[in-house]
């Protein structure tokens, strides 16, 4: 009888063992399909931001350099920060705004340079 008691404890052990790895498994495929669905939203976020900047300096083009710094500062009323300039660029909050001699905006870009 002590022999069968070892048996059903030792089956009993490997399904415990199979069950615990099943979950991990799920776990690390689960873990895996956010990470690539962030890594998507990332992606697609990033080539949104990249085509507004690019349209950004053309709908600009009639605004003078104070208009500009203006409207994005109104538009980024929510974030907190103060605006500043640093190597050349203005910095509003999240976005870095580069202005030729004129004053007209030449180039926008991300504040994580």
């Amino acid at each position: 009888m002590n022999r069968r008691r070892w048996v059903y404890l030792s089956l009993i052990l490997a399904i415990a063992l199979a069950a615990s790895n099943l979950w991990w498994l799920y776990q690390a495929l689960d873990q895996a399909s956010i990470e690539k669905y962030h890594e998507q939203m990332l992606h697609e976020r990033l080539h949104a931001m990249e085509a507004a900047q690019r349209s950004m300096v053309s709908l600009a083009a009639d605004l003078s350099r104070e208009e500009v710094i203006a409207r994005v500062e109104e538009a980024a009323a929510g974030d907190s920060g103060e605006t500043f300039e640093k190597d050349g660029w203005v910095v509003v909050r999240w976005v870095h705004l580069k202005f030729d001699a004129s004053g007209r905006l030449f180039s926008v870009g991300p504040s994580f340079r």
